[in-house]
């Protein structure tokens, strides 16, 4: 098992999107994705991680997973968190189509 603690990490990007990868053996996340806009996870294997395959927080909005395979994971699938609280803005995160087992 990699002692990285995250795969890829996307911070304040924007219109990026991973395509068709395999993504494995991390000590953490997989895929952290914080800040920017139309971030997207797409038709990826995500398995054997010690914490989250997906990890959406903040964001400026439509960031997504999409038409993944997820499984083996610590904690969980797939986590979206975001949104402005004192305008009531939503982030409009989404996950769609993915297969999130084991």
């Amino acid at each position: 098992m990699s002692v990285l603690p995250t795969l890829v990490t996307m911070k304040n990007t924007s219109h990026l999107t991973l395509r068709g990868m395999i993504l494995e053996a991390a000590r953490g996340t997989a895929v952290s994705i914080s800040g920017g806009t139309d971030n997207r996870i797409v038709g990826c294997t995500i398995c054997n991680v010690g914490s989250w395959a997906v990890d959406i927080s903040g964001g400026d909005m439509a960031n997504g997973v999409v038409g993944c395979d997820i499984y083996e994971t610590g904690d969980d699938g797939i986590r979206l968190s975001g949104g402005n609280r004192l305008t009531l803005t939503p982030a409009g995160h989404y996950a769609e189509n993915n297969h999130v087992h084991h």
